[in-house]
């Protein structure tokens, strides 16, 4: 076959791929409408030119023309996007010898191709592959021949051109043996692209923009499209819950829940007796209707002794868990705003009557400064130093005189 006749069928070849890829098929190369890859079966056939030199070594014949024209053709299955197993045919044509012979070439055998260039789309678009496989050689000759081994390890290379109705152009070298390579130009369609996910045109929907609730999140994005009219609402349209206790905040009255405290329907925490002291921090969760209570839950007498508030020796410098006591006093005073008190300090009776009166007075002076400096108004504030009147216990034994150093917190109103 001459040069000229191989240009002309290339040339058709190219001529049938490029008709046959014109219609307007969009298929989604190999892809399934879930993304994963589709395996499919191709086939094809090319036309090229064969590189046949055998080996002459003291023959007495050599190599008159290596080169022929000759065809092939494959069938082959794509098991992913890169990997490739493929089976071929080829018949490669002859080279002449002289002073007279011919030898004849024909090759089959399978390879795999790997596609370590491709394009976004599986085998649409460009790709760039090696291969590698075992072939056998058939050889026919009108002299006497001697192949010293049928079967071989093929090479190749190529470029791979695919079109969206499964159609592609391949331009490809293959060597099967030291004596013989090929340079083709092939034509290959694939199958099972008819299944792969089909673009279609979609003329663009408008955007939903209703907003049942009106709180500036469409009914699209809005998880709680029921939100009352005029309610803060998050991102998602949901009601904001800034303490996080599952009462939204237009129905809360406790907007600052401590968090993980258990709450009533009101956002507020649970208070058993009712007296107004939340139950986790209530110490008389029992306190009976109407009793007005401390800080702590326990009933508000009208005279109580500030347990736990101690001085240094012979001083009035607070000592020991003293601020802890008083910053109760504190949080009771600031729960009852209506209520005015007097501070006052006792004595044992050891010492002189005027320097313990002088002493119970300092020491009081010195609760009421802490109490005004943790922001209780001092209108409502009194102390008085006592000294050594009304003990509450016998000042001859040393409790007795532990007990008579005190101060009591008096409720004048």
């Amino acid at each position: 076959m001459s040069m000229n006749l191989l240009v002309y069928l290339t040339s058709c070849l190219l001529g049938v791929a490029l008709a046959m890829s014109a219609p307007a098929v969009t298929a989604a190369g190999a892809l399934t409408e879930t993304g994963n890859f589709e395996k499919q079966w191709y086939l094809g056939a090319g036309l090229g030119r064969s590189h046949l030199k055998p080996d002459t070594g003291g023959s007495g014949y050599r190599v008159d023309d290596k080169h022929d024209t000759g065809y092939k053709v494959f069938a082959g299955y794509d098991f992913t996007e890169r990997f490739s197993l493929e089976g071929y045919f080829s018949k490669l044509g002859k080279t002449k010898l002289s002073p007279d012979g011919k030898v004849k070439y024909k090759d089959f055998g399978m390879s795999g191709l790997y596609y370590f260039y491709k394009s976004q789309r599986p085998h649409v678009g460009w790709g760039v592959f090696g291969r590698a496989g075992l072939g056998q050689m058939k050889n026919n000759a009108d002299i006497n021949i001697d192949r010293d081994n049928e079967n071989h390890i093929m090479f190749g290379t190529g470029v791979e051109y695919g079109f969206d109705n499964g159609l592609a152009l391949r331009v490809d070298a293959d060597f099967y043996d030291t004596d013989a390579r090929f340079f083709a130009i092939n034509v290959l369609k694939r199958f099972g692209v008819g299944k792969a996910v089909t673009k279609k045109k979609v003329a663009p929907q408008p955007v939903p923009t209703m907003d049942s609730d009106n709180d500036g999140i469409v009914n699209g994005e809005d998880r709680c499209p029921n939100s009352l009219i005029g309610a803060v609402v998050d991102s998602q349209g949901c009601e904001r819950d800034a303490d996080g206790d599952g009462v939204t905040d237009s129905a809360d009255a406790c907007l600052e829940t401590v968090t993980g405290a258990e709450v009533d329907a009101r956002g507020c925490e649970m208070d058993a007796d009712n007296d107004g002291i939340a139950d986790r921090v209530d110490r008389c969760p029992a306190t009976s209707p109407g009793v007005n209570v401390n800080a702590q839950g326990c009933e508000l007498k009208m005279t109580f002794v500030l347990k736990g508030v101690t001085f240094a020796t012979a001083s009035a410098e607070l000592v020991g868990d003293s601020m802890k006591v008083l910053d109760e006093v504190r949080d009771t005073l600031q729960l009852h705003p209506e209520i005015k008190v007097e501070l006052a300090g006792y004595t044992d009776s050891r010492g002189s009557w005027k320097y313990n009166v002088g002493l119970s007075q300092r020491r009081a002076d010195v609760v009421r400064a802490y109490l005004i400096g943790q922001g209780i108004f001092a209108d409502r504030l009194k102390a008085k130093g006592y000294g050594p009147d009304k003990p509450i216990a016998d000042n001859a034994t040393s409790v007795g005189r532990v007990l008579n150093r005190r101060v009591e917190m008096h409720i004048l109103d």
